[in-house]
């Protein structure tokens, strides 16, 4: 919905996400973008009311890029282990998600779906949206000796497995906030940004892909303390 005091209140109702984007960089907090694609109908009042919040939302829970770890490890057997920190710098990172959605396919004739509810010169709206190609892709910047192994493997294009953990705030004695993404099977690009007293920047551009012994392109894991995201 999209609502601006009194001036702007509508509801789009049936909206999907067409992409979805986590960033990291520096020390800031950890940014989300994320993009969505509605049926077409828009409701006007919305009639939807806020919940009112005492600023600041104490009660929020947010994670920061100094709380990321990062390690890449041989696909499958996950060896040689290598994780990015002080000795091998991590720089940034992000992961996307991008669904092409069929949208101009949606309006099927005979679907009775207008703008307003039995009124067929009120304007069609979709009456569903199916999936295109979606990818799933990603990007992180590091730093390595020019004479290491990991960078040795980044040049030959040896397969990876990647993981990303973010470890926030304690919840009991044994358990964190955190959010963990990790890949089993990725193809990438390495491009290298320079040279420096035999430090090398790079930038990894991973694409993740489909792994069949697990079924799964990413494995995303949140750890908090909702027990239900139904509102």
């Amino acid at each position: 919905m999209e609502k601006v005091g009194s001036a702007v209140d509508a509801l789009y109702p049936s909206c999907i996400v067409e992409s979805f984007g986590l960033k990291g960089e520096g020390i800031d907090r950890i940014t989300s973008t994320f993009g969505l694609r509605g049926s077409g109908k828009r409701i006007t009042p919305s009639t939807l009311v806020f919940a009112t919040h005492v600023s600041p939302a104490t009660s929020q829970k947010y994670f920061f890029n100094s709380q990321v770890s990062l390690t890449v490890a041989d696909a499958g057997t996950l060896d040689n282990s290598t994780a990015y920190g002080v000795a091998k710098r991590l720089e940034s990172w992000e992961i996307n998600i991008d669904n092409q959605l069929l949208a101009d396919d949606g309006y099927r004739p005979g679907s009775t779906d207008f703008q307003t509810t039995g009124d067929t010169t009120s304007g069609a709206i979709r009456s569903e949206c199916l999936f295109g190609e979606r990818s799933i892709t990603g990007m992180f910047v590091v730093r390595v000796d020019s004479g290491s192994d990991e960078y040795a493997a980044l040049k030959s294009q040896s397969p990876l497995d990647f993981k990303i953990v973010l470890t926030g705030p304690l919840i009991t004695s044994t358990f964190h906030h955190s959010l963990s993404i990790e890949s089993a099977l990725m193809s990438y690009e390495a491009i290298e940004y320079g040279e420096k007293n035999g430090i090398v920047t790079l930038q990894i551009k991973p694409k993740f892909l489909y792994d069949t012994s697990t079924g799964k392109i990413l494995t995303i894991t949140l750890v908090n303390e909702s027990v239900s995201y139904e509102v």
